[in-house]
């Protein structure tokens, strides 16, 4: 279905799949601490990624075939550096690089 689909414009989407979806490990091993992902598996997809100016920041974990969709999403993205960061901790307390990076309101924080 989304193969099919149309941007605003009326043109093609082009769908790139990615068939590697590490998950992190041991996060937490030995902490006191009490997050949604303490002892569990925990995904870490590459797609959660956050455009910055000039690249593009990736999930980092040394999983089997990371380098191949890091070099995948550079070829997408020309012009962008691709930067790997660690991302154990946030995968760990449930989240990726795109949910922490979440836009904040600008203003007086509402107590």
């Amino acid at each position: 279905m989304l193969r099919a689909a149309r941007d605003a414009a009326g043109r093609s989407l082009r769908v790139v799949e990615i068939e590697v979806l590490p998950y992190v490990t041991g996060v937490g091993a030995g902490l006191n601490v009490s997050a949604p992902g303490a002892g569990k598996l925990m995904p870490a997809p590459y797609v959660n990624l956050v455009f910055v100016s000039g690249g593009v920041l990736l999930p980092r974990l040394g999983a089997k075939g990371e380098e191949d969709v890091r070099r995948l999403i550079g070829d997408l993205l020309p012009g962008r550096e691709v930067v790997g960061l660690p991302v154990e901790m946030s995968a760990f307390g449930g989240g990726g690089l795109g949910c922490i990076t979440q836009q904040v309101p600008s203003g007086r924080l509402a107590r």
